[in-house]
């Protein structure tokens, strides 16, 4: 009898394992199961860096002259350390600058400045660490410019886009949605 039920059992299996076959259709998707409990909010990370201003005095003796009184190319520049242009936000990010005669009200650069017979350009550029200004006049006669004031605002690239509709020629407005303290 022992053998008769090794040999029932081994005939089972066989035929277990023979019919258990991968060749059928797949069948139709299963309901969707219920919505699982809520997990532990995890702590909050660390506020990146946001936009950030500097503001630069130019004084009389910081202007350098360059070019040849009445011919073109004539004009002042001044180099000035700039700490917050770092290699991120030139990369990555923006420079904007501002002028001021008294540091009240600040307009953006480049900057076309009317005067009776000719226009002053004020204009910008910068690299890691500074930023370059430059003015020149339209008659090729560039006066030296004397004190000026200046705003250097810099912006991440990670954070430009939590204010897509800014206007960055105004400086309120942008010292309003970048939080800027000045």
């Amino acid at each position: 009898m022992k053998t008769q039920s090794k040999i029932i059992m081994l005939i089972a299996c066989i035929t277990l394992f023979i019919s258990c076959a991968k060749d059928g259709e797949i069948g139709p998707q299963g309901a969707q199961g219920t919505q699982g409990t809520q997990g532990a909010t995890g702590n909050t990370g660390p506020q990146g860096p946001g936009a950030s201003s500097q503001t630069i005095t130019v004084t009389s003796n910081q202007w350098s002259h360059f070019g040849t009184q009445g011919q073109s190319g004539d004009g002042y520049q001044t180099i000035q350390n700039v700490s917050i242009i770092t290699s991120g936000i030139v990369s990555t990010g923006a420079v904007l600058a501002y002028i001021s005669g008294s540091t009240t009200a600040w307009v953006a650069l480049p900057y076309s400045a009317p005067y009776s017979s000719w226009q002053r350009y004020w204009t910008y550029a910068y690299q890691t660490g500074q930023i370059i200004l430059e003015c020149q006049d339209s008659d090729f006669f560039t006066t030296q410019p004397g004190t000026q004031y200046f705003k250097v605002v810099v912006i991440p690239g990670s954070v430009m886009h939590q204010n897509p509709d800014v206007d960055f020629n105004n400086y309120k407005e942008v010292q309003a949605a970048y939080n800027l303290q000045d």
